[in-house]
């Protein structure tokens, strides 16, 4: 009877094993084919969608921004300008990735940055983790610094 127990124990441990090792090879990350700036915001006025921020100040001491990338992208090649100048690496931070879907097929990834580049046109773009650019912009946006 114990036999029977540990043939058992064993038949069902290789299964998990094979049953896991199964479930992981889900196939290749989806390659970046859209980014959409979906929310702008800072400290004070908290997050807006784009066409809220296009009709309403928001105050605030630093500018976030949330955009939804559907398919993966090259983390490092992410950018973000404001009429033409680029977000300096030190400045623009990370504060937030959200999976979307499951299994994921894309990130909401949620920006900060110093309240200057909120003004004028504002692109994010970054490329795909199999190559191909994509970008989106915004502008129209009204920011003024408030504590």
């Amino acid at each position: 009877m114990c036999l029977k127990k540990i043939i058992a124990g064993l038949f069902l441990a290789v299964m998990f094993v094979f049953a896991g090792s199964a479930a992981v090879n889900g196939g290749p990350a989806p390659n970046l084919f859209k980014i959409q700036i979906t929310h702008v915001g800072a400290e004070v006025s908290g997050w807006k969608t784009v066409a809220e921020a296009q009709k309403q100040t928001i105050y605030g001491q630093n500018f976030y921004l949330a955009a939804h990338f559907s398919g993966y992208a090259d983390e490092r090649s992410i950018k973000i300008s404001s009429n033409g100048f680029l977000v300096k690496d030190g400045e623009l931070v990370v504060v937030n990735k959200t999976p979307v879907g499951n299994p994921a097929s894309g990130y909401i990834y949620e920006f900060k940055m110093p309240l200057e580049y909120s003004k004028g046109l504002i692109v994010i773009e970054a490329a795909g983790i199999n190559g191909g650019r994509r970008s989106n912009s915004i502008s129209g946006i009204i920011a003024e610094y408030r504590q």
